[in-house]
């Protein structure tokens, strides 16, 4: 396993709890093991070598995570997962299901994987077992279904480090450029493809290496090599719409010299997906680039689940050449993420006021991410949330709400005078989980009406607000913010992803939140 990163051994870690909880282990060894994955998951890995995370680790387990990252290998997972059936750990990524409930349908049912727990689901026999009823078995059934058609699939974040290692393969004298999903930055790939000047010469660097995906390559020689980049960048509908294969027997320099072609606007690829003639004419189509950001907004520091503190999480976003700085840890209902308590708010209060009072040149906003309880309102009573800056609403929990619920939950919480952000709206994860129903539209109306942004979830798991829904937020006179979600001071870098959603979208720097100044901002949270 090249280049072992916390977050992958986080992953392995886990599967290795599960592991133990099948083997009905020890509760305390299991939880052990679970609280060292949610640790390693915001780590960074120079940190850990360098000995500077030793305190939040076992000298035990210390030993064998500094193994598993020095070696890029995790074997005690290796030795531990011959020991249980095999398929067995795929339904482990059912959100919901244990490992005792997979032992329970396992042994009563003989399902191993995911194939045959779909089929059980079907044929209604899980509500043979105690502890499962209808509503139970349908959302696993649901669950089983989304898996299913996700496999194949990695995020844009992990096609990114897939892309760097393929171009670093190539020698210079290839040409090779990233076509397709990937060049249009769509948030899952499942092929990365590419234009080749010699499709033998580059399969033959590729040989000696497996990839979590497909790899296709499309042969072109330099006369119609423009041409063959936008065929097969796409997407279709913006192919036909265009009226491209009229342009068959051209030659281009440069792709706008295509498009001008065909007496249109230059569409860059990642807007190719929602492209219209009518977009394409607006003036000034540019969305927002990473140069017109000034500062970050929802970040986590060790007051609550993140891996550092206030000082360095600010310093970093000074270094960074950011002007402001908006922590925003858990409310206290976040007792899974060590949310704060009231008085744990005051004495964070306290530290931001004395590094304001020293350190100008970035400011910090004092926040909160407040959890949207079941009802729609938020977490501290209405004084604290008054003392805030801004407060992101986020829903965490109770997530399986209907449509209806869902929605008013939400609109009940925008309407709340203290809430300047809705965070991560719909919930989902990327490959993981879907998001829960929502009526979007009257959600991003709500937004409008009561002068409340939306957060673009920069968080490559996250990318939530969806892409395609940013344009409808837009013309309702919805703020974007583009937030990391940040839980270290690497996270800080996922802004790059968010960027890479507003790239598809027309966000400008005139209608995202974190492109204002200070002072502006201060008014937008003010409602001033």
């Amino acid at each position: 396993m090249p280049n072992l990163s916390p977050r992958e051994l986080s992953k392995l870690v886990s599967r290795w709890a599960f592991i133990r909880e099948w083997q009905q282990d020890s509760v305390f060894k299991i939880k052990a093991l679970q609280k060292i994955a949610q640790t390693l998951k915001t780590l960074n890995k120079e940190d850990i070598l360098a000995g500077r995370c030793n305190h939040l680790f076992s000298s035990a387990s210390l030993k064998w995570i500094i193994a598993a990252l020095n070696e890029n290998v995790f074997e005690l997972l290796d030795h531990e997962q011959n020991k249980i059936p095999s398929g067995i750990l795929e339904l482990s990524k059912v959100r919901g299901l244990s490992a005792a409930k997979c032992r329970q349908i396992y042994e009563a049912l003989g399902v191993q994987d995911l194939s045959g727990l779909e089929q059980a689901c079907k044929e209604q026999r899980l509500l043979e077992l105690k502890g499962f009823g209808k509503q139970s078995q349908d959302l696993i059934l649901e669950q089983v279904l989304f898996l299913k058609a996700s496999a194949g699939y990695v995020l844009y974040s992990e096609a990114c480090a897939i892309n760097f290692k393929i171009r670093s393969l190539i020698p210079d004298n290839i040409q090779i450029e990233p076509i397709g999903t990937f060049s249009r930055n769509m948030e899952i790939i499942n092929s990365m493809d590419y234009l080749v000047s010699d499709k033998d010469a580059v399969q033959a660097c590729l040989n000696e290496h497996s990839f979590p995906v497909h790899i296709k390559l499309f042969p072109s020689d330099s006369e119609h090599w423009i041409f063959q980049k936008v065929l097969h960048t796409g997407p279709d509908h913006h192919l036909q719409s265009i009226g491209f294969h009229e342009l068959l027997s051209y030659k281009f320099e440069n792709e706008s010299q295509l498009y001008k072609a065909l007496n249109i606007p230059f569409v860059p690829a990642p807007q190719r997906d929602s492209f219209n003639i009518q977009k394409a004419a607006l003036p000034n189509y540019n969305p927002v680039a990473a140069n017109q950001i000034k500062g970050v907004l929802h970040v986590h520091t060790t007051y609550s689940d993140g891996s550092h503190t206030l000082q360095e999480m600010a310093g970093s976003v000074a270094q960074l050449g950011y002007s402001y700085l908006g922590v925003t840890d858990h409310s206290q209902s976040a007792f899974y993420a060590n949310g704060l308590s009231e008085q744990r708010v005051l004495n964070q209060w306290t530290e931001i006021d004395q590094w304001n009072a020293q350190h100008p040149e970035c400011y910090i906003f004092k926040g909160i991410e407040s959890d949207i309880l079941n009802d729609g309102t938020l977490d501290y009573p209405n004084e604290l949330l008054q003392g805030f800056d801004f407060v992101i609403a986020s829903v965490h929990a109770q997530l399986q709400m209907n449509r209806n619920k869902a929605t008013n939950r939400l609109i009940t919480a925008i309407e709340h005078p203290a809430t300047r952000i809705l965070g991560h709206m719909t919930g989902r994860l990327l490959l993981r989980r879907s998001g829960y129903d929502l009526d979007v539209p009257k959600v991003l109306q709500a937004c409008a009406q009561n002068q409340v942004a939306v957060e673009i979830n920069a968080n490559p798991q996250r990318l939530d607000l969806d892409w395609r829904w940013i344009d409808y937020a837009l013309e309702q006179g919805v703020w974007l913010a583009i937030n990391p979600d940040a839980h270290s001071k690497e996270g800080l870098q996922d802004l790059h992803f968010g960027i890479k959603v507003a790239e598809k979208t027309g966000l400008k720097p005139e209608r995202c939140l974190n492109c204002l100044d200070k002072q502006l901002l201060l008014n937008f949270f003010k409602r001033a």
